[in-house]
Protein backbone atom coordinates (compact mmCIF):
# COMPACT_ATOMS: atom_id res chain seq x y z
CA UNK A 1 0.00 0.00 0.00
CA UNK A 2 2.93 2.54 0.83
CA UNK A 3 4.84 1.43 -2.40
CA UNK A 4 1.51 2.19 -4.61
CA UNK A 5 1.10 5.78 -2.68
CA UNK A 6 4.69 6.89 -3.44
CA UNK A 7 4.83 5.11 -7.05
CA UNK A 8 1.63 7.51 -7.46
CA UNK A 9 3.63 10.16 -6.07
CA UNK A 10 6.38 9.65 -8.40
CA UNK A 11 4.13 9.29 -11.12
CA UNK A 12 2.32 12.35 -10.62
CA UNK A 13 5.59 14.88 -9.47
CA UNK A 14 7.09 13.07 -13.07
CA UNK A 15 3.88 14.26 -14.75
CA UNK A 16 3.85 18.03 -13.59
CA UNK A 17 7.80 18.46 -13.96
CA UNK A 18 7.43 17.09 -17.54
CA UNK A 19 4.65 19.38 -18.65
CA UNK A 20 6.22 22.29 -17.18
CA UNK A 21 8.85 21.89 -19.13
CA UNK A 22 9.90 24.21 -22.00
CA UNK A 23 9.24 22.75 -25.08
CA UNK A 24 9.64 25.26 -27.95
CA UNK A 25 12.40 27.71 -28.01
CA UNK A 26 9.85 30.84 -26.91
CA UNK A 27 9.49 29.17 -23.74
CA UNK A 28 12.96 28.52 -23.38
CA UNK A 29 13.22 32.23 -23.95
CA UNK A 30 10.40 32.80 -21.24
CA UNK A 31 11.90 30.55 -18.54
CA UNK A 32 15.89 32.19 -19.35
CA UNK A 33 14.72 35.73 -18.58
CA UNK A 34 12.48 34.45 -15.24
CA UNK A 35 16.03 33.03 -14.17
CA UNK A 36 17.60 36.41 -14.92
CA UNK A 37 15.49 38.55 -13.88
CA UNK A 38 13.98 36.26 -10.44
CA UNK A 39 17.54 34.62 -9.11
CA UNK A 40 20.13 36.55 -10.98
CA UNK A 41 21.20 33.11 -12.68
CA UNK A 42 22.87 34.13 -15.44
CA UNK A 43 24.73 30.92 -16.10
CA UNK A 44 21.09 29.32 -16.08
CA UNK A 45 19.88 31.54 -18.02
CA UNK A 46 22.53 30.63 -20.77
CA UNK A 47 21.56 27.45 -21.02
CA UNK A 48 18.47 27.52 -21.80
CA UNK A 49 19.13 30.17 -24.11
CA UNK A 50 21.41 28.04 -26.11
CA UNK A 51 18.64 25.41 -26.10
CA UNK A 52 16.22 27.69 -27.30
CA UNK A 53 18.54 28.70 -30.10
CA UNK A 54 19.45 24.75 -30.62
CA UNK A 55 15.39 24.13 -31.15
CA UNK A 56 15.09 27.64 -33.84
CA UNK A 57 18.53 29.24 -34.84
CA UNK A 58 16.35 32.04 -36.15
CA UNK A 59 15.44 33.03 -32.28
CA UNK A 60 16.15 36.63 -32.47
CA UNK A 61 15.00 37.01 -29.10
CA UNK A 62 17.24 34.45 -27.99
CA UNK A 63 20.11 35.76 -29.36
CA UNK A 64 18.99 39.23 -27.90
CA UNK A 65 18.97 38.02 -24.78
CA UNK A 66 22.02 36.03 -24.85
CA UNK A 67 23.54 39.74 -25.96
CA UNK A 68 22.08 40.95 -22.31
CA UNK A 69 23.49 38.42 -20.45
CA UNK A 70 26.97 39.33 -21.62
CA UNK A 71 28.52 41.38 -18.77
CA UNK A 72 29.07 45.34 -19.84
CA UNK A 73 33.12 44.35 -19.17
CA UNK A 74 35.15 45.63 -22.44
CA UNK A 75 37.05 42.42 -22.76
CA UNK A 76 33.48 40.95 -23.61
CA UNK A 77 31.72 43.89 -25.66
CA UNK A 78 32.50 42.10 -29.19
CA UNK A 79 30.74 38.95 -27.87
CA UNK A 80 27.52 41.17 -26.82
CA UNK A 81 27.97 42.95 -30.30
CA UNK A 82 27.81 39.65 -31.93
CA UNK A 83 24.56 38.39 -30.28
CA UNK A 84 23.17 41.83 -30.80
CA UNK A 85 24.12 41.40 -34.84
CA UNK A 86 23.09 38.18 -34.90
CA UNK A 87 19.44 39.29 -33.67
CA UNK A 88 18.85 42.20 -35.66
CA UNK A 89 20.29 40.18 -38.79
CA UNK A 90 17.36 37.78 -37.83
CA UNK A 91 14.71 40.78 -37.34
CA UNK A 92 15.95 43.94 -38.56
CA UNK A 93 12.60 45.93 -37.67
CA UNK A 94 13.17 45.52 -33.97
CA UNK A 95 14.57 48.49 -33.36
CA UNK A 96 15.68 48.28 -29.46
CA UNK A 97 18.22 45.64 -31.13
CA UNK A 98 19.70 48.18 -32.35
CA UNK A 99 19.42 50.22 -28.63
CA UNK A 100 21.54 47.50 -27.33
CA UNK A 101 23.53 47.65 -29.88
CA UNK A 102 24.58 50.84 -30.58
CA UNK A 103 25.18 51.15 -26.60
CA UNK A 104 27.76 48.66 -26.52
CA UNK A 105 29.95 51.36 -28.59
CA UNK A 106 29.12 54.36 -26.62
CA UNK A 107 29.72 52.60 -23.34
CA UNK A 108 33.03 51.86 -24.76
CA UNK A 109 33.78 55.17 -26.22
CA UNK A 110 34.01 56.64 -22.55
CA UNK A 111 36.82 55.72 -20.33
CA UNK A 112 36.68 57.02 -16.84
CA UNK A 113 38.96 57.29 -14.05
CA UNK A 114 38.49 55.94 -10.41
CA UNK A 115 35.88 59.07 -9.48
CA UNK A 116 34.50 58.37 -12.45
CA UNK A 117 35.72 61.12 -14.77
CA UNK A 118 35.94 61.43 -18.53
CA UNK A 119 39.70 59.85 -19.02
CA UNK A 120 39.52 59.79 -22.48
CA UNK A 121 37.19 59.79 -25.42
CA UNK A 122 36.52 57.45 -28.60
CA UNK A 123 35.00 59.58 -31.21
CA UNK A 124 34.89 56.97 -33.86
CA UNK A 125 33.49 54.46 -31.40
CA UNK A 126 30.35 57.40 -30.69
CA UNK A 127 30.09 57.97 -34.43
CA UNK A 128 29.58 54.11 -35.00
CA UNK A 129 26.75 54.12 -32.38
CA UNK A 130 25.70 57.53 -33.63
CA UNK A 131 25.18 55.37 -37.03
CA UNK A 132 23.67 52.30 -35.41
CA UNK A 133 21.26 54.82 -33.90
CA UNK A 134 20.25 56.59 -37.00
CA UNK A 135 19.67 53.51 -38.79
CA UNK A 136 16.95 52.21 -36.30
CA UNK A 137 15.51 55.82 -35.98
CA UNK A 138 14.96 55.21 -40.03
CA UNK A 139 13.35 51.70 -39.25
CA UNK A 140 10.95 53.31 -36.52
CA UNK A 141 10.97 57.46 -35.67
CA UNK A 142 9.02 56.55 -32.60
CA UNK A 143 11.70 54.53 -30.36
CA UNK A 144 12.65 57.26 -27.63
CA UNK A 145 14.71 54.64 -26.84
CA UNK A 146 16.73 55.47 -30.18
CA UNK A 147 16.55 59.41 -30.14
CA UNK A 148 17.58 59.48 -25.93
CA UNK A 149 20.86 57.26 -27.29
CA UNK A 150 21.79 59.54 -29.87
CA UNK A 151 21.20 62.63 -28.32
CA UNK A 152 23.30 61.76 -25.35
CA UNK A 153 26.32 60.92 -27.84
CA UNK A 154 25.73 63.98 -29.62
CA UNK A 155 26.08 66.10 -26.56
CA UNK A 156 29.36 64.24 -25.62
CA UNK A 157 30.88 65.04 -29.24
CA UNK A 158 29.83 68.69 -29.15
CA UNK A 159 27.12 68.78 -30.98
CA UNK A 160 24.42 70.67 -28.73
CA UNK A 161 21.84 72.01 -31.93
CA UNK A 162 21.34 67.55 -33.08
CA UNK A 163 21.63 66.82 -29.38
CA UNK A 164 18.50 69.45 -28.58
CA UNK A 165 17.04 68.36 -31.18
CA UNK A 166 16.81 64.42 -30.85
CA UNK A 167 16.30 64.98 -27.03
CA UNK A 168 13.48 66.97 -27.93
CA UNK A 169 12.49 64.11 -30.48
CA UNK A 170 12.87 61.16 -27.32
CA UNK A 171 10.43 63.61 -25.03
CA UNK A 172 7.58 63.80 -27.81
CA UNK A 173 7.97 60.15 -27.99
CA UNK A 174 7.55 59.46 -24.68
CA UNK A 175 10.66 59.30 -22.68
CA UNK A 176 9.92 60.78 -19.46
CA UNK A 177 12.96 61.09 -17.87
CA UNK A 178 13.82 63.93 -20.98
CA UNK A 179 10.37 65.56 -20.76
CA UNK A 180 11.63 65.90 -16.97
CA UNK A 181 15.28 67.65 -17.95
CA UNK A 182 13.36 69.33 -20.65
CA UNK A 183 11.33 70.97 -18.25
CA UNK A 184 13.96 71.71 -16.27
CA UNK A 185 16.59 72.62 -18.88
CA UNK A 186 14.69 74.33 -21.48
CA UNK A 187 11.51 75.78 -19.55
CA UNK A 188 10.86 78.43 -22.35
CA UNK A 189 10.67 75.62 -24.86
CA UNK A 190 9.11 72.51 -22.51
CA UNK A 191 5.62 73.04 -24.91
CA UNK A 192 7.86 72.29 -28.01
Amino acid sequence: MKTLAISTIILLLNLFLFNCAPKTSEQYCKRASSYRLRSKDINMSDSLLKIAVKLDSNNHLAYCLLGENVSWDTSKMELKRKYYLKAIFIDSTKTNYYVFYGQTYHWQAIERNEDRSVKSINYTYLNKAIDIFSKGISIDSTNNNLYSQRAYCYSIIGNTILAEQDMFNAARHGDKQMQKRIKREYPNKASR
